[in-house]
C-alpha cells in the first residue's frame, strides 16, 4: 500500500475521500517518546493517506488537532486514548530483519518481465535519487523530478530537478547535473522552450539554463493558487503528469490540489476537482476534464485516460467544452472506469511482505496497536497504489503494444499492462491472454518502486523507480517497531529503466532537437509517438511559418494518418490553418484524420461550407467519426442540416450510450420532426426514444410535445406507451384512454400485471390527480405485498403537494419494512406540513421516537420554522445533551476488544448501515462500499461510525436543496454542469435538477451521515457490526 496509496475510505460518507484536505498539525499532550510538536502532512483518520501511505496512528498520548482546510476552521480534542500508559508490544528482534537492498549492478536478476521483454536500467544512484517524474527534451536529455527527504526529514525544501545525459549514445546516462534545488516538493516536470515547467505546489515554475552550465538560472512563477487553502505537505494530494497534448496546449491532473489558480495578470481558474491546461506560449489557462490522482495520458489521437489508486485505468469520455450545451439534458459523467475485472482488480506480486507489516498485522488483528488492518489480514493482492498511468506510443515494443496502459502498484512492486479495445465508444481495457495471471513486470525486491513512465526518444518506455526500503508514514509505525527501521533508508538511491524487447540496441536517431525546423515537418509522421510529439512542439515553440507548404503537403498524404493529423494542429498553432485544410482532412482520409478534422472545424463553425461538410460524415459507418460529428454539432448554429444529420446519427448509434448522449446534448431545436421520423424506427434503440421523449417534456415546447402525444395516443396502452408518456412527464397532455387503462391496472391481480408493469403505470394516475390516484394507489398497497410497489406507491405519493399525503403516507407506517419506513420518513421530511403530521403522529406514539434515525432528527432539528423545532426539542430533548463525540469514542472502546460475531454484526448493518452502504449485494450505494473500506481495520471504523464529521470530504460533504415547488432535498452532489446537478440521496436514489428549478443551495459544512448512530446501540452490537465489516 504505496504511492499516491490506497485511500481506502471509511465506513463514513464523511470520510471517504481526502478532497477536502485538511493540514493536520498535531501537539501532543503526556507524550511517550513522542515530538513536542511537528507539523505533519495533511491526513485523515479515515485513510491510508499522503506520501505513499499515511495513517494517523497517535500511541500513549492525548492528541490536539487543529484542522485547517476547506471546512470552517475548527479545534478538536481527539479524545482517544489507546490503553493509556500501557506499553506497545514489544517485537522479537528476529522477527524484524533489515531488509537488504540490491547493487544496481544487481537489480536486473530480481525482476520478472514478460517473455521475449527486458528491463534495461540506464541510470541508478548515485547519478539520480528518489525519481518520481521525467520529461526528455528534444536533445534526448532527460530531466527528472527528485523527491528529496521521504519520509521524516522534514526539509521541505529538498526536491531537486536532476539533468541527466547520455554522452556516449551508448544507451545509458553518464552524466547527471542538479539543474535546479531547493524545491517544495516538485511532482511534475515537462520540457518547453529549452527549459521546463515544474509543478511545486503552490505554483508552476518555468526554469531554464541561459549559459550553458547545465543549472537553471531563470526561475519564473507563472502560475499560483494550487491547492488554496490547503497544506502542501500532503503530497498524495499534488498536481502532477504534466502532458503536450494535440492542441498544442501543456495538461496537467490536479489531484486533489486544484483550487484557484491566478495567472501572472491576476486572472484566476476555479480547478476545484478538474485538471487543467495552459497555452506554453500566452499562458492562458483553462480547467479541463475531471482530475484523479497521481497519472494522466494521452494515446496518439488525444483520448485521454487517468487513474487513481484503487482504480488503475479510466478514460474520460468527452472534453468539457461539450457539457451543457442543452439546458435540458445532462451529459453521463465525463470519467468512467474501463477495466473488465474492475478499479481495484487482481494484481500478482512476487515480492514478501515485509517483515515489520507482518508483525504490525498481526499486533492490529490482535488489537494490541491501533491502526487499519490491511487486507482484513490477508496479503492485498489488488490494486491500491496505481499510480503513473501511461500510454505507450512507441516504435520498439512492436505493434501488439502500440496503444497499450501501463499502470504500476507501487507498494506490490510490480508493472501491469492492460490492451484497450474499441468495439464502441468507450474504450474496453483487459489483460493480455498471456497475462491473465501474472504481470508484465514484477520484482522480488521490496526496494522496487515504480511509479512513472515516459515514452522516449528510442522508442521504449521508462520507468522511475524511486527505490527504497519501506514506503510507509513513520508515524503509522509502532515506535517499539521503528526502533530497528530506518525510515531514510533509500534517500540516496534510484533507478531508471527501459522496458524494451530483449537485446535492445537505441537506434541512432537525429533527435528533432538537433534538425532544421523544415525537418520537423517529416518528423511529425514518424512511427516513433515520442518523435512525433516532439517535433510538433518544436514547431509551436519556433513559430517559423517558412513550412507551412510543407505542412499542408502533408494534410493532403492519406498515407501517414498520424503526420495529418498533427500537421493540421501545427497549422493551427501557428495561426495557418485554413477552413481549406480542413475540408480536404475530411476527405478521403481515415477515421481518425476524420475525427481531429472535425474538431478543428469548430473554428469555423461560421462557414456553411465546412458546418456542411462535417454534416456529411454521417454518410460514416465509424462510429468515432459519428461520436464526434454529434459533439461537434453541439457547437455549430440550430439548422434544418443539423437535425437531419443528428437524427440519422441516432439510427446509426446501435444503442451506443455515449453516440445517443451526444446527440441528445446536441438537440437543441424543433425536435417535434425528429420525433415523427424516429420512433417508428427499429434502428434507433428503446432508451434512446425513451431519453427523447424526456427531452421534448423538459424542453415543454407545445408543438414538440402535440407530435409526440400525438403518436403516443394512437397506440396500444401498453407497456411501452406508458414508459413513453412517463417520459414526456408534467408536458404531457391528457390521454383518458391510457390513464383509465393505466388506473385499471392499479387494481388487477399480480397474475395479470406484473409489479414492473403497475409501478410503470402509476405515473399516469399521477397525471389524474390527488383526488383520484390516492385511492388507487391505497387500494394497491393493500392488494400488492411486493416492498418494490409499495416502495413506489410511497414516492408516487410523494409527488403532490396536497397536505392529506402526509396521512396517507402515516397510513402505510404499521405494516411498513423497515427499508419502506425508510422511503416514507425521507418523503415526510421534504415538505413542512407533512413534517407535522409526522411530529403529531410521534406526539401520538403512532410512530416511536425510536424509529427515526438519527439523520431524519438532525433533519427535524434543523427546521427554520421556530414552531416545529420547539416541538422536536421537547419529543427529544435538546442538541446540547447530545454526547460529544468525543465522550461517545471512549464509551465504545471496549467494543475494539470483545469478540464479534459477524452474523449478528449483519443484522446491525440491515438496520443502521443499509440505507447508504452497499455490502456485497445488499444495501445501496451512498457512503463507500464496505467492501473497500474492511482494511481500514476496526479501530479507524470505529472512529468513522461515531464521529463521521471528524473530516468531511467535499464530495461527500451533504447539501439541502431547496426547489422552486416548495420540497427539500437532502443528499450529496453528483455530477454538475452549466445546466443540471445531480444530488445522490440515500437508498441509493438519484435526482438529476434541473438548476432552474433549484431556489437555494446550501451546506453546513457536514457529513450526509449524522452523528448519534449508535443511539441504542452496545459496544458488543459495535463489535459484531466491525467483525461483519472485517470479515466481508
Amino acid at each position: 500500500m504505496c504511492w499516491w496509496i490506497s485511500m481506502m475510505g471509511s465506513l463514513s460518507p464523511a470520510t471517504a475521500s481526502f478532497s477536502d484536505e485538511l493540514a493536520v498539525r498535531a501537539t501532543a499532550v503526556e507524550p511517550r517518546n513522542r515530538r513536542r510538536e511537528s507539523e505533519v502532512c495533511m491526513g485523515s483518520v479515515s485513510f491510508n493517506m499522503c506520501l505513499w501511505q499515511y495513517e494517523n496512528t497517535w500511541h500513549q498520548a492525548m492528541v490536539v488537532y487543529s484542522l485547517v482546510g476547506t471546512m470552517r476552521q475548527i479545534s478538536i480534542f481527539l479524545g482517544i486514548v489507546w490503553s493509556l500508559g500501557a506499553a506497545e508490544p514489544e517485537p522479537d528482534p528476529r522477527e524484524l530483519p533489515r531488509i537488504a537492498h540490491t547493487l544496481a549492478k544487481d537489480a536486473r536478476t530480481t525482476l520478472t518481465v514478460k517473455e521475449g521483454y527486458d528491463l534495461q536500467l540506464v541510470a541508478a544512484e548515485p547519478l539520480v535519487a528518489d525519481p518520481i517524474a521525467m520529461s526528455f527534451d528534444a536533445m534526448g536529455r532527460l530531466y527528472v523530478v527528485e523527491m528529496i527527504g521521504y519520509s521524516e526529514r522534514q526539509n521541505a525544501d529538498a526536491g531537486r530537478i536532476r539533468l541527466l545525459e547520455d554522452t556516449n549514445r551508448d544507451g545509458k546516462f553518464d552524466k547527471s547535473t542538479i539543474f535546479a534545488q531547493g524545491l517544495a516538493w516538485p511532482t511534475a516536470v515537462i520540457t518547453y522552450d529549452g527549459g521546463v515547467f515544474i509543478g511545486v505546489t503552490p505554483k508552476i515554475l518555468y526554469l531554464k539554463d541561459t549559459n550553458g552550465d547545465g543549472k537553471a538560472d531563470i526561475n519564473r512563477t507563472v502560475f499560483e493558487g494550487f491547492g488554496t487553502g490547503r497544506s502542501r505537505l500532503n503530497v498524495q494530494a499534488m498536481f502532477n503528469s504534466f502532458r503536450w497534448g494535440l492542441d498544442n496546449r501543456i495538461h496537467g491532473a490536479t489531484s486533489y490540489m486544484g483550487g484557484k489558480v491566478k495567472d501572472k495578470t491576476g486572472k484566476t481558474v476555479s480547478l476545484s476537482g478538474r485538471n487543467f491546461s495552459f497555452n506554453p506560449h500566452t499562458m492562458e489557462l483553462r480547467s479541463e476534464g475531471i482530475s484523479a490522482q497521481h497519472g494522466m495520458s494521452f494515446d496518439d489521437y488525444g483520448r485521454q485516460f487517468v487513474c487513481s489508486n484503487s482504480s488503475h485505468i479510466m478514460a474520460l469520455m468527452y472534453p468539457s467544452r461539450y457539457a451543457g450545451r442543452n439546458k435540458h439534458y445532462a451529459m453521463p459523467s465525463q470519467r468512467v472506469g474501463v477495466a473488465v475485472d474492475g478499479g481495484s482488480a487482481p494484481v500478482f506480486r512476487l515480492s514478501p511482505d515485509e517483515p515489520w507489516r507482518i508483525v504490525r498485522t498481526r499486533w492490529r488483528v490482535a488489537k494490541a496497536v491501533r491502526g487499519p488492518v490491511e487486507g482484513g489480514g490477508r496479503v492485498s493482492g489488488y490494486f491500491t497504489a496505481a499510480t503513473g498511468i501511461t500510454i505507450y506510443r512507441g516504435d520498439a515494443l512492436g505493434a501488439g503494444f502500440k496503444g497499450n496502459a501501463f499502470i504500476a502498484d507501487t507498494g506490490s512492486n510490480l508493472i501491469h499492462r492492460k490492451l484497450l479495445h474499441y468495439d464502441g465508444i468507450q474504450p474496453i481495457a483487459r489483460r493480455p491472454k498471456d497475462e491473465l495471471n501474472l504481470e508484465f513486470a514484477a520484482s522480488t525486491d521490496n526496494w522496487f518502486r515504480p511509479v512513472q513512465f515516459a515514452n522516449a526518444p528510442d522508442g521504449c518506455l521508462y520507468v522511475a523507480d524511486m527505490y527504497r526500503e519501506t514506503i510507509e508514514h513513520p508515524w503509522s509505525i509502532p515506535e517499539s517497531i521503528k526502533k530497528y527501521l530506518d525510515l531514510n533508508s533509500g534517500n540516496d538511491r534510484g533507478r531508471i529503466w527501459r522496458i524494451a524487447p530483449k537485446g535492445f540496441k537505441p537506434p541512432q536517431r537525429a533527435l528533432p532537437g538537433k534538425v532544421k525546423t523544415a525537418q520537423l515537418v517529416e518528423l511529425l509522421a514518424h512511427a516513433n509517438g515520442w518523435t512525433r510529439e516532439c517535433a510538433a512542439r518544436l514547431i509551436y515553440e519556433r513559430q517559423d511559418k517558412a513550412i507551412v507548404p510543407d505542412l499542408k503537403k502533408l494534410v493532403a498524404d492519406i498515407n501517414k494518418p498520424l503526420g495529418q493529423i498533427h500537421a493540421l494542429w501545427a497549422l493551427r498553432g501557428l495561426g495557418e490553418l485554413r477552413k481549406e485544410h480542413v475540408l480536404q482532412a475530411m476527405e478521403k482520409t481515415k477515421p481518425e484524420v476524420r475525427v481531429q478534422a472535425m474538431i478543428l472545424a469548430e473554428d469555423f463553425s461560421d462557414q456553411p461550407e465546412v458546418r456542411h461538410t462535417v454534416y456529411a460524415q454521417v454518410s460514416q459507418s465509424n462510429k468515432r467519426v459519428l461520436y464526434q460529428l454529434a459533439l461537434t454539432a453541439s457547437l455549430f448554429p440550430e439548422s434544418d442540416s443539423r437535425k437531419i444529420a443528428l437524427a440519422m446519427i441516432l439510427a446509426k448509434a446501435d444503442g451506443d450510450r455515449w453516440i445517443e448522449a451526444a446527440v441528445m446534448n446536441a438537440c437543441t431545436d424543433n425536435l417535434e420532426n425528429m420525433w415523427i421520423a424516429m420512433h417508428n424506427a427499429p434502428s434507433v434503440s428503446a432508451s434512446a426514444k425513451v431519453e427523447f421523449l424526456k427531452l421534448i417534456g423538459r424542453r415543454n415546447k407545445p408543438e414538440e410535445v402535440a407530435k409526440a402525444v400525438m403518436v403516443i395516443a394512437r397506440r396500444p396502452p401498453n407497456s411501452q406507451t406508458i414508459a413513453w408518456v412517463n417520459a414526456l412527464g408534467k408536458a404531457a397532455r391528457s390521454l383518458p384512454e391510457l390513464e383509465k387503462e393505466a388506473l385499471r391496472w392499479l387494481s388487477v391481480p399480480a397474475e395479470e400485471k406484473s409489479d414492473a408493469e403497475l409501478i410503470a403505470a402509476m405515473t399516469l394516475v399521477l397525471r389524474q390527480g390527488y383526488q383520484i390516484a390516492s385511492p388507487a394507489l391505497m387500494n394497491a398497497a393493500r392488494s400488492r405485498k411486493s416492498e418494490s410497489v409499495h416502495v413506489a406507491i410511497v414516492q408516487s405519493l410523494s409527488n403532490f403537494s396536497d397536505p392529506r399525503v402526509g396521512n396517507d403516507l402515516l397510513n402505510l407506517w404499521s405494516e411498513a419494512s423497515r427499508r419502506l419506513r425508510a422511503e416514507i420518513l425521507a418523503a415526510l421530511v421534504i415538505r413542512a406540513e407533512r413534517i407535522e403530521s409526522l411530529l403529531a403522529a410521534l406526539e401520538k406514539n403512532t410512530v416511536a421516537k425510536s424509529d427515526i434515525p438519527a439523520s431524519i432528527l438532525a433533519t427535524l432539528r434543523s427546521q427554520k420554522e421556530s414552531g416545529i423545532r420547539s416541538r422536536v426539542t421537547k419529543l427529544f430533548g435538546t442538541p446540547a445533551k447530545i454526547k460529544s463525540r468525543n465522550q461517545v469514542l471512549a464509551e465504545f472502546q471496549p467494543a475494539l476488544k470483545l469478540k464479534g460475531d459477524a452474523a449478528n454484526g449483519k443484522t446491525v448493518f440491515t438496520q443502521r448501515c443499509a440505507l447508504c452502504h452497499r455490502s456485497v449485494k445488499e444495501g445501496n450505494i451512498l457512503g463507500p462500499d464496505l467492501v473497500t473500506v474492511k482494511a481500514n481495520g476496526a479501530e479507524k471504523l470505529l472512529v468513522s461510525i461515531l464521529d463521521p464529521n471528524r473530516e468531511v470530504a467535499a464530495n461527500y460533504m451533504a447539501y439541502d436543496v431547496a426547489l422552486k415547488n416548495g420540497t427539500t432535498h437532502t443528499g450529496i452532489l453528483g455530477d454538475e454542469t452549466t445546466t443540471h446537478i445531480r444530488i445522490k440521496l440515500p437508498l441509493g436514489q438519484q435526482i438529476l435538477l434541473p438548476r432552474s428549478d433549484v431556489k437555494s443551495m446550501s451546506s453546513g459544512g457536514k457529513s450526509l451521515m449524522p452523528e448519534g448512530l449508535e443511539a441504542g446501540v452496545t459496544p458488543q452490537q459495535m463489535a459484531d457490526l466491525l467483525a461483519f465489516i472485517t470479515d466481508l
